[in-house]
């Protein structure tokens, strides 16, 4: 990412994605990818709010650690 999520308010960055997929940007775009990682970063961050957190045991912030690193696949 040239910009981190937090620079931006999810609008923002909603706003952008639009704008470049309302002029044909492939998916593949860098800048398109930037704004869909930027969308899940804050979507991620309203699903983890503090009392989720606080709520986790160290072993499942540990397990939650190695799905988001991409380390074990999310299972239903």
């Amino acid at each position: 990412m040239s910009i981190t999520p937090n620079e931006l308010s999810p609008k923002s960055w909603a706003a952008r994605l639009g704008a470049l997929k309302s002029r044909q940007v492939p998916d593949t775009d860098p800048r398109v990818i930037e704004c869909r990682a930027a969308l899940a970063h804050y979507r991620a961050h309203d699903a983890l709010g503090a009392d989720v957190v606080a709520a986790l045991s160290d072993v499942s912030k540990e397990e939650l650690m190695r799905v988001l690193r991409g380390d074990t696949e999310v299972t239903a």
